[in-house]
């Protein structure tokens, strides 16, 4: 399985772009880490069909460090 970990701070539009392209993939884990507070944003991932974390992180390296500890 290939595991691909999309890290997101209040920036929708580029997140579900993202996630729009990997519906067609089989065979994936999806894991968002959203480290910001866009309402949309948290209603969109509580229905998403991965693995979502939303919490304040520290930076860009610290969200990625979330999602491969997933």
């Amino acid at each position: 399985m290939i595991s691909i970990i999309t890290v997101t701070y209040n920036n929708f539009n580029d997140l579900y772009r993202t996630l729009d392209s990997l519906k067609k993939i089989d065979g994936i884990e999806k894991i968002v880490v959203n480290g910001g507070y866009c309402a949309k944003t948290k209603a969109y991932l509580s229905n998403f069909d991965g693995i979502a974390i939303s919490e304040p992180d520290r930076g860009i390296s610290d969200a990625f460090n979330k999602g491969v500890s997933q």
